[in-house]
């Protein structure tokens, strides 16, 4: 499966091997602390995680999930890359989301920001903090390039480079560009534990 990178609004493909070949090293280690706290989590008895896993194989009548467009978030709420950063505070105030696409004047996909972006750039706790939010432009501190994928990328490489590139999130575009959602960590999991039984590992 093909990953879009987004750079200045230059779209350049990578796979998934190549994005995670930088990792290759914490990959092991956070690989093997991974399987211990799953290997805890079997041991509990009872809960709501219990409860969940017998409700998932009880339930024969559920559809696996497989890929991004069953776990996205959509419709998806963007900014365009002239808006200031007091607009994506505001925007987090006022809304549950962590993460906002930046987009251009075509509503094509050139960066995200987040909460913690902003709060990092702008608060007074912070002595390196230099931005002015009414007047600093989001640009100036959206992350890119940005790793994209599309509605058809698979459950397992999303969690995959979430954990390994440590992202938090994978906007999700189209075939212009455009972004038709987003899916987070707490879309997986989300997935996991209230809607299918999840394809991790196929």
């Amino acid at each position: 499966m093909v990953f879009y990178i987004y750079n200045q609004g230059i779209r350049q493909e990578e796979s998934l091997s190549r994005l995670l070949n930088a990792q290759q090293a914490r990959k092991i280690q956070r690989t093997a602390r991974t399987r211990k706290v799953a290997k805890k989590t079997r041991d509990h008895k009872g809960g709501v995680g219990a409860a969940t896993y017998k409700e998932a194989n009880e339930d024969t009548f559920r559809q696996p999930i497989l890929f991004a467009r069953q776990v996205m978030s959509t419709p998806v709420f963007t900014l365009s890359d002239r808006s200031f950063l007091r607009d994506a505070w505001h925007a987090f105030q006022d809304n549950t989301f962590h993460h906002i696409p930046i987009v251009n004047a075509e509503k094509q996909l050139t960066g995200v920001i987040s909460d913690t972006d902003v709060l990092h750039c702008t608060s007074a706790f912070n002595p390196q903090a230099t931005r002015n939010p009414q007047s600093e432009r989001v640009l100036a501190v959206i992350k890119t390039p940005v790793i994209s994928v599309s509605t058809q990328t698979p459950i397992r490489e999303l969690a995959d480079l979430m954990v390994n590139r440590h992202i938090g999130c994978l906007p999700v575009v189209n075939d212009t560009h455009q972004v038709e959602g987003i899916v987070t960590r707490t879309d997986i999991l989300r997935a996991l534990v209230k809607d299918a039984p999840i394809e991790l590992w196929t």
